[in-house]
């Protein structure tokens, strides 16, 4: 069967194999569970092309944003669904991942979303190799991340028991970031230079890259690396022992609706704060930043209860995030470079690296206001009022399911429509239809469907 061409995250790897390896290494210990439970499945998939396409369902858990574009715009449906991709918001899903399960309870979800976190942490450091160090690390971090924006949504239940757990998982993401940082800052400014092909200086920036370069080589060979990723290992260990011992004092939406509005309403005064600033402090929008993930994380565990609505929503908060992380990353890159130029070739290559990254990180900054003053509108309790009311519609009403045309929700399985008149022509005369002389494709397919024909 062939799909044409198509504009694809796949385009951005020169070959298939490329995101393969990517997602291998991002995903090592989910992927290995998943290949574990397909282990003796009969297919005529190549092994390989099997793995990738199981790397892509894994990126639903980590990314749905990724996830969802990969599968509807590369993977035929019937893959899709042989694959297991979780079928948001029906209920379905064989993986439920960082998201709440509407007959779950939310201590339960709590517990659940922690343990698989963590275990998935600590797998990867625990299996860590100099090859895919800085990919494990950057993974780490992000559960990390997770975790405590889970712990933020439900810090009004959790009482006494947020504060160490908190600490424990806040300590876990500090002992790998040095690890992480210099790769981070490289990364941007790799693609600053390449968001700026056209404004580089004469000569380029081969000075700078390659001093940002040396110190991403130091960070990953640093003498205390093994000890930073131990103590990571059992600082995420500690972290989920405190969750366990916890007693969540709330359940259902009065677990987690003061935790959303409180979040919700720290996100409106850091935008706030970053616009009364008008931007020339980094600290205020790093406080944005991180108010805005916590908001990402949030609609991401509830989004089940209205996916068609909370799906952007979610979607629209990450592409937020991120705007706001490379703006602040960039902010690094110059404190970075003017604080030893002697590093990056100097004064010169310096003043024009910083030139082109204050002007990036200016327009990153003013879209990320236009898009933020949205998502942002609303009083925080009219937005925990319309939350409230998705929570409890997909309690009393059960999960959304998909809606559209008769088509686009059943489509035919007789294979009619891929064949040409022709064809349609032989099946007619198989079938004993009465023959007309120029018959269009659409009445042929009908006719057949309607007397039943194969």
């Amino acid at each position: 069967m062939s799909h044409g061409p198509r504009a694809t995250v796949f385009n951005y790897f020169s070959r298939k194999e490329d995101l393969v390896d990517e997602w291998l290494v991002r995903r090592g210990a989910e992927l290995a569970e998943i290949l574990a439970e397909a282990e003796g499945e009969a297919t005529e998939t190549p092994n390989r092309l099997r793995r990738a396409l199981r790397a892509v369902a894994s990126v639903y858990e980590d990314d749905p944003k990724t996830g969802r574009a990969i599968m509807r715009s590369w993977v035929p449906p019937e893959v899709a669904q042989s694959l297991r991709v979780p079928e948001r918001g029906t209920g379905k899903r064989a993986i439920v991942g960082y998201a709440f399960d509407r007959k779950e309870k939310v201590p339960d979800a709590v517990r659940r979303v922690t343990d698989e976190q963590v275990e998935g942490a600590v797998s990867a450091l625990e299996g860590v190799q100099d090859h895919d160090l800085e990919a494990t690390v950057h993974d780490c971090r992000k559960r990390a991340k997770k975790l405590r924006g889970l712990l933020r949504l439900v810090r009004p239940a959790l009482g006494s028991a947020y504060g160490p757990a908190n600490e424990s998982f806040r300590d876990a993401g500090r002992e790998l970031s040095i690890l992480r940082d210099a790769h981070a800052t490289l990364a941007t400014f790799d693609a600053l230079v390449a968001a700026s092909l056209d404004q580089l200086p004469d000569g380029g920036l081969g000075t700078v890259r390659a001093g940002l370069a040396a110190e991403a080589d130091r960070a990953s060979n640093a003498r205390d690396r093994p000890v930073r990723v131990e103590v990571a290992a059992d600082l995420f260990r500690a972290g989920r022992r405190h969750i366990r011992r916890a007693e969540l004092d709330a359940d259902g939406w009065a677990a987690v609706g003061p935790g959303l509005e409180k979040t919700y309403r720290a996100g409106r005064r850091a935008l706030a704060a970053f616009r009364l600033d008008r931007g020339s402090d980094a600290t205020a929008m790093h406080d944005w930043r991180k108010r805005t993930k916590d908001a990402w994380y949030h609609v991401r565990l509830l989004s089940d209860a209205a996916p068609s609505i909370l799906e952007p929503c979610e979607d629209r908060f990450h592409d937020l995030s991120d705007a706001l992380g490379d703006a602040h990353d960039l902010a690094v890159i110059c404190a970075r470079l003017r604080g030893s130029p002697h590093r990056f070739g100097g004064q010169t290559p310096v003043r024009a690296a910083c030139a082109l990254a204050e002007e990036r990180r200016g327009q990153l900054e003013r879209r990320a206001t236009r898009l933020g003053v949205r998502l942002y509108a609303e009083k925080p309790r009219a937005y925990n009022d319309r939350m409230d009311a998705y929570w409890r519609l997909w309690q009393d009403a059960g999960a959304e399911k998909s809606v559209g045309g008769l088509t686009e929700l059943f489509p035919p399985a007789d294979g009619l429509d891929a064949l040409d008149l022709e064809q349609l022509r032989d099946r007619a005369g198989e079938a004993a239809l009465p023959a007309r002389l120029h018959p269009a494709k659409a009445e042929l397919i009908g006719e057949l469907r309607a007397t039943g024909a194969r």
